[in-house]
């Protein structure tokens, strides 16, 4: 496992719920900052930061209520799960999924980093995370 992603794993285990919201808070701020930094506009932001969700709520190939749950938890927004589910299906068609890669691919170490952590909130959110999971974020800080 890569030294960084071993790190942050290790702490974001020992973390409660709480803090892990407030981690995957604080890497959606900083993503866009981020984002925000490169000149692009607001809504292309918000676009993006929904795509990184879309992408490892798909991860799993399914949708819970716990996520929707943590999405609006982390977001302050108040969307249904039925509105998070249409959102996130489809996330792991192999076109999105290499679009999302030269995405992050592109993103400077720290931005990546940020990435893993909102990522790992939400793959953690029904209390395990999948080898095929942790290969995703190994796949990121490669």
């Amino acid at each position: 496992m890569n030294p960084q992603l071993k790190e942050v794993y290790d702490t974001y285990k020992n973390h409660s719920d709480s803090e892990r919201i407030q981690a995957a808070r604080n890497a959606a701020g900083y993503l866009v900052s981020y984002e925000k930094g490169l000149g692009k506009e607001d809504k292309d932001v918000l676009v993006f930061l929904l795509q990184i969700v879309r992408l490892f709520v798909s991860a799993d190939r399914t949708c819970s209520e716990e996520e929707a749950k943590l999405f609006n938890d982390i977001t302050g927004w108040t969307i249904s799960y039925d509105e998070f589910f249409d959102f996130t299906n489809g996330g792991a068609s192999s076109d999105f999924v290499s679009y999302m890669d030269a995405e992050i691919d592109a993103m400077e170490e720290e931005a990546k980093l940020a990435v893993c952590v909102l990522g790992l909130t939400f793959l953690a959110s029904d209390g395990e995370i999948e080898p095929s999971e942790m290969a995703l974020f190994e796949k990121i800080l490669a």
